[in-house]
């Protein structure tokens, strides 16, 4: 039996998968990478669905779910780039509108996160 064809389908099967990830990711915004910063440090890096209403969420969520393996490739990406503890990036001071650095404390989450942070009763 000749492998050949079998290979070149999983290839194709790889591509189109990848090449569908890229589309969702930079095209509709169904995936979206967001930061958490202290002081003028990257605290955390989130790649998760994005949530623009609950419908669209339950979708995005599926989405995020088929991907998960780029997503965390991803993520490994922006753990080097811009590594937990390194500095701001200028690019994202003008983004995020950072005045100044001094204690500072501004943390990029889904909404859904500080959503359900907000409503949740406190403890006693």
């Amino acid at each position: 039996m000749d492998k050949k064809p079998i290979a070149k389908i999983a290839v194709a099967l790889i591509v189109a998968y990848t090449l569908s990830y890229i589309w969702i990711r930079l095209g509709t915004k169904s995936i979206v990478h967001s930061t958490g910063t202290s002081g003028c440090n990257y605290a955390t890096h989130f790649v998760v669905p994005g949530d623009s209403s609950v419908v669209s969420y339950t979708i995005n969520a599926n989405f995020a779910l088929l991907f998960t393996p780029l997503r965390l490739l991803e993520l490994g990406y922006w753990n080097l780039v811009k590594p937990i503890g390194s500095s701001i990036s200028e690019e994202d001071r003008k983004l995020n509108k950072f005045k100044t650095c001094t204690n500072t404390a501004i943390v990029t989450i889904p909404s859904w996160y500080v959503k359900l942070k907000v409503l949740s009763p406190p403890s006693k």
